[in-house]
């Protein structure tokens, strides 16, 4: 991703660097959607055993919507065929992923 970014133009995050002031959402765009709060962190940081993984899988499923939202709106506003290759994939495989954790919350 790194090194498609890079080609774009478009700046990314260095190993060790704060990946912060890349958020969009920091700077009055699109926010990143589907992540966990402060609030919902320190609960799971204070989880154990079955509480810790239903939170763990509450907050992946969480996580992995966002990444499916954001998808759908680069494919319906985007124009870039790789990146909407790119959405089409994030999609399949998140869903089939939230599919899986799901299974897992039941069982």
């Amino acid at each position: 991703m790194s090194s498609w970014l890079e080609a774009e133009g478009v700046e990314v995050p260095k190993a060790g660097e704060s990946a912060g002031r890349y958020d969009h959402g920091e700077h009055g765009h699109d926010p990143m959607r589907g992540m966990l709060t402060d609030a919902q962190m320190r609960r799971l940081a204070a989880a154990r055993g079955v509480e810790f993984d239903r939170l763990f899988l509450r907050g992946m499923i969480q996580h992995h919507q966002g990444a499916i939202e954001m998808a759908d709106a680069v494919a319906a506003g985007g124009s870039d065929l790789l990146v909407a290759e790119l959405a089409a994939d994030v999609k399949a495989t998140q869903d089939a992923e939230i599919a899986r954790m799901q299974d897992l919350l039941r069982s």
